[in-house]
């Protein structure tokens, strides 16, 4: 109970330290499991005046944003929890801002976590920015990994275990790789070193040093869609109007 309680604390703590900061309107959701920011809300950031050599950030300065981006993450560790050299760059996209008054356009970035080089297993750092503001931050990094990343048992050994808990007479491996995997069901998050294995309609994460099944779940039901979805969102509390925004 007194961990939890102290927990609370710190997350109001670091809810007020931002919000004096960068602004009150914000809304600040709190990862509780985590005890870091999950997701910001509701007001903005001028980035622009960052990067002098530039006076509106548009489609051709994807370098600019993401170095930007890594800056602000650095200057702002204790808030995220994040170092900015576990950064996975995932996609930048460009939307076209349709209207006069947001003549530089929309971005949406997405990062992944990495540990030593492997990633982490459902980990995102995602931005909304609009006009050269951050309107929009999402927050799912994982702090305090600390395990050593080579792997006691190979692949095969995985893929065997896989094979025995199936019951197939024959899988196709599909694809497999080493992933950090975080276990929310303890408290507090426990973090294996981890062979990722996709096979037929399964995926698996075997631990790569005990040989446990960590998680395992059907993919029948995953289908990939690809494109845009444009709307009209409004931001609570926020000095914008309502405006047609990439909501992909």
């Amino acid at each position: 109970f007194l961990t939890l309680l102290v927990q609370v604390v710190n997350a109001e703590v670091l809810e007020e330290k931002f919000k004096q900061k960068y602004g009150k309107e914000w809304n600040v959701e709190i990862n509780d499991n985590t005890n870091s920011m999950k997701r910001l809300i509701g007001y903005n950031i001028d980035i622009k005046n960052k990067k002098t050599e530039v006076k509106s950030l548009t489609v051709s300065n994807e370098d600019i944003i993401d170095s930007t981006l890594r800056d602000f993450i650095q200057n702002n560790s204790d808030f995220f929890d994040i170092n900015a050299e576990d950064l996975e760059k995932g996609k930048i996209e460009y939307d076209k801002s349709h209207r006069k008054d947001f003549g530089s356009g929309n971005w949406y970035i997405y990062y992944e976590q990495k540990y030593k080089g492997i990633l982490v297993y459902n980990s995102y750092l995602n931005f909304i920015i609009i006009n050269d503001k951050i309107v929009s931050i999402s927050n799912n990094f994982y702090p305090n990994i600390n395990l050593s990343t080579s792997p006691y048992l190979s692949k095969e050994y995985a893929f065997n275990k896989v094979k025995e808990d199936t019951n197939y007479d024959s899988i196709n491996l599909y694809n497999f790789s080493l992933f950090i995997y975080p276990d929310e069901t303890k408290k507090p998050i426990a973090y294996h070193l981890a062979w990722y294995l996709l096979i037929d309609d399964w995926k698996y994460f075997i631990d790569a040093n005990s040989g446990e099944i960590l998680y395992k779940e059907t993919t029948l039901r995953d289908n990939t869609i690809t494109g845009t979805v444009t709307g009209m969102v409004y931001i609570p509390n926020s000095k914008f109007s309502q405006r047609l925004v990439n909501i992909s």
